[in-house]
């Protein structure tokens, strides 16, 4: 027997002694959880683990329900015996709160744990300890430790952890860690694909957004064969996110014969995408079926894409919202194609408090159309903002009330606000206003000339 065994032989007798001679119950268990804690309660770190297993998944007890507390408490000897999976385990016990004082996180407990765990050769400690440094979690002022964290995931990806080598990946293109922040996409590109093909969505996700933006490629040329290769691989492994790339390129054309859009397999993947309730996925599946891209004779489907544009206004998409009131209001897709105006203000002054600038333009010509009876005066004040907020449309509109007398006095032409909007409008770009123009000078002219 050499020096080393005979130490881990003398190590794991004290640890034995010193455990058994506490005072530890079984009392009250039964099953598989007692033979465990009998196990436990001998001294062996291993079974301490082991317990503090069962009582963290909740095997053996009432209604299968984990006792942090336990778990925790079996964790924290286990470790403090050196038992390195237990060391890991506390850690990310302590990081989430689990088994503490009103759930409350201890990130400082957890780093340090992390750390004995990483330097004891665990590997999933080794990833945790990165993502600790990665995100300042314990560190000085809260401050992301980068040159720390990519030597730990490093760590943890030669060990073959698939997401130790996707967070590699991101770190390496973004730039964090590197020098002068400098992305590094060769090698970004490399570990993304080491954990694409261990499997990892997210990554297969990634490598295909960086060969879209034409990251990494020669002469920085996108490269949209393998992009769509990676998103479709990371869509059928479920991935989301993927499937609305899948859906955006497949809806753009790229990557398609003759860049031309393949409108039929764009709404199949934001079907999916929505579904797994992606809403950035909805809002699009919602316009595909407003303009009936992807339907049997390019026919609208008003019916679905009101059903998608709220999905999406209720889970937060501001331009959903506004286009849902729109839909109110046409009453587009509602029964007897009915509108409903109290919605439809509803859900556009939604966008609006969104900070939505089209929404405002939109709710100003609510007001301008009214409900049987127009509201010049806010009209004016909804186009106002749209305008300010640089809406060429509004501008011009504002023009055309303000020419025709609309919410004025005595419904009175003002005819210099109206060359003044005229004017914002054209020098946007807006030709219909650079006509009015020269129409409203020559009225100012014959004004001034009676």
């Amino acid at each position: 027997m050499n020096i080393f065994m005979y130490l881990m032989v003398i190590m794991s007798i004290i640890v034995t002694q010193v455990y058994a001679e506490k005072e530890l119950s079984c009392e009250g268990m039964k099953g598989k959880l007692l033979i465990q804690c009998e196990k436990a309660i001998k001294g062996n770190l291993e079974d301490m683990y082991r317990l503090g297993g069962m009582y963290y998944i909740g095997e053996e007890q009432p209604g299968n329900k984990p006792n942090a507390k336990e778990a925790f408490k079996w964790y924290k000897k286990a470790a403090e015996g050196g038992y390195v999976e237990a060391m890991n385990n506390l850690g990310v016990m302590y990081q989430f709160g689990q088994g503490q004082p009103g759930n409350k996180p201890n990130y400082k407990e957890a780093f340090k744990w992390h750390k004995k765990a990483a330097e004891g050769g665990n590997v999933g400690a080794m990833y945790n300890l990165g993502a600790q440094y990665g995100s300042g979690l314990a560190q000085p002022g809260n401050k992301p430790n980068y040159k720390e964290a990519l030597k730990w995931y490093k760590k943890a990806a030669d060990a073959g952890v698939a997401i130790a080598m996707f967070q590699l990946g991101g770190m390496y293109q973004s730039g964090e860690g590197q020098p002068g922040s400098k992305a590094n996409y060769k090698e970004a590109l490399k570990w993304y694909k080491k954990a694409a093909y261990r499997r990892d969505a997210r990554a297969m996700n990634d490598l295909g957004m960086m060969y879209q933006l034409g990251e990494g490629q020669p002469g920085n040329k996108p490269n949209y064969k393998e992009a769509l290769k990676w998103y479709k691989k990371a869509a059928d492994g479920g991935r989301a996110m993927a499937m609305l790339n899948l859906g955006r390129m497949y809806h753009s054309g790229q990557g398609q014969p003759g860049n031309k859009p393949n409108y039929k397999e764009a709404l199949k993947w934001y079907k999916k995408a929505a579904e797994g309730r992606g809403v950035e996925a909805m809002f699009y599946l919602a316009d595909m079926y407003y303009y009936g891209e992807g339907l049997p004779g390019n026919k609208p489907h008003y019916k679905e894409a009101f059903k998608w544009y709220k999905k999406a206004a209720e889970s937060g998409r501001v331009e959903a919202m506004s286009n849902l009131g729109v839909m109110y209001y046409t009453g587009e897709g509602q029964p007897e194609n009915k509108p409903n105006y109290k919605e439809a203000i509803k859900w556009v002054k939604k966008a609006v408090e969104g900070g939505n600038v089209e929404a405002m333009f939109v709710l100003g010509g609510m007001y301008y159309n009214g409900e049987g009876q127009p509201n010049y005066g806010k009209a004016i004040k909804w186009w106002k903002k749209a305008a300010d907020a640089g809406n060429v449309l509004a501008m011009y509109n504002l023009g055309v009330m303000y020419y025709n007398g609309e919410g004025q006095p005595g419904n009175k032409p003002d005819y210099q606000e109206a060359l003044k909007w005229y004017k914002m409008a054209a020098a946007a770009g807006d030709e219909r206003a650079k006509k009015s123009i020269l129409k409203i000078q020559k009225l100012i002219q014959q004004d001034k000339e009676s």
